[in-house]
């Protein structure tokens, strides 16, 4: 005797389909978010090529000519000859006593040094700043936020989206640049890309205040000011603790105050010094001297540095999510 099936109504076979196709509709939402993010951020992108081009251009006229210049031990022994290094086919000579190796990594380390410091960071910050507020008074913020729990998900994800662009194009900007100076000097100047992660890390908190200021203020020129002041007083901050730390004069109420600030704020000071580490920047140019000393006496904490800013972003950004969340659409 053969039993028949027992029918399997709609809703059932409907469940079943969302069931199977949850993942492919959660990265198709995110896949989704992103490319949007993509193209709202052309003036990012703009900035970005714009300086990349000229980067590239520039190391490609490079060249070093005259006497044949060997590696020295101690480059404070300075060779009686010694070669030309010219900039812009000639335009800008300057006298150089190190090896095509050694004056390679020297170019690499300045683009490096604000590249992935001070100017990269401001410059993703000036390109994203009107990536909430645009969104916020679109059409399109009315169609996605169809439900107040989902607002502070779609924030995530755009803040994430806006994060790994910047963090992409200031990755291309560093392989182009050290590939341009080792076509033209012959030699690879060094592994800046293992400083990108640093920079990612250091970016992060500063971009998620920027997107809660734009959700809350809707002004995307507020938001710029509002990031790049809060990273200044980051970086005072920073340096203040360090500078405690390296006097020690400091009284014990001031010592906790400044080790609070420390603590609970990102740490940009701290981000670059390690990006100058990594890449090797170091070795061309000095940094603060209260960082070199937390360095090589052992006192800064590289893993907490990071975690704690990597923290400070994370709390930025679920202000947002909840600030979108509560927010009123036009």
């Amino acid at each position: 005797m053969q039993l028949a099936a027992k029918p399997v109504s709609k809703e059932a076979q409907i469940g079943g389909e969302l069931h199977w196709d949850l993942p492919s509709l959660i990265a198709r939402v995110v896949v989704g978010h992103w490319r949007d993010c993509w193209h709202a951020l052309f003036p990012l992108r703009s900035l970005w090529i714009a300086g990349t081009l000229l980067a590239v251009l520039l190391c490609l006229t490079v060249r070093i000519e005259g006497p044949a210049i060997e590696k020295i031990e101690d480059e404070l022994e300075i060779p009686e000859q010694r070669g030309s290094l010219q900039l812009l086919f000639g335009l800008i000579q300057l006298q150089v006593f190190r090896d095509n190796a050694a004056t390679g990594e020297f170019l690499q380390s300045v683009f490096l040094r604000w590249a992935l410091g001070p100017i990269g960071v401001l410059l993703s910050l000036a390109g994203t700043a009107s990536l909430m507020p645009s969104f916020m008074r679109s059409g399109t913020a009315m169609i996605v936020f169809t439900s107040p729990a989902n607002r502070a998900l779609v924030v995530l994800i755009r803040y994430l989206g806006a994060v790994l662009i910047c963090t992409l194009f200031a990755g291309l900007f560093v392989l182009y640049t050290t590939a341009a100076v080792a076509w033209a000097l012959h030699c690879w100047p060094g592994a800046g890309l293992l400083a990108l992660g640093v920079f990612c890390i250091h970016l992060a908190p500063f971009l998620a205040i920027s997107m809660l200021l734009g959700v809350w203020l809707r002004r995307s020129a507020l938001a710029l000011a509002g990031s790049a002041l809060v990273w200044l007083l980051c970086q005072l901050a920073n340096l203040t603790y360090w500078h405690v730390q390296y006097f020690a004069a400091s009284t014990a109420s001031t010592h906790t105050l400044v080790a609070v600030a420390y603590w609970l704020l990102p740490k940009p000071a701290d981000m670059m010094f390690l990006i100058e580490q990594l890449s090797g920047v170091h070795s061309h140019f000095s940094s603060w001297p209260e960082l070199q000393w937390a360095w090589d006496s052992g006192k800064m904490h590289v893993l907490l540095s990071l975690l704690t800013t990597l923290l400070a972003g994370g709390i930025a950004a679920t202000l947002a999510g909840l600030e979108a969340k509560n927010a009123e659409l036009p």
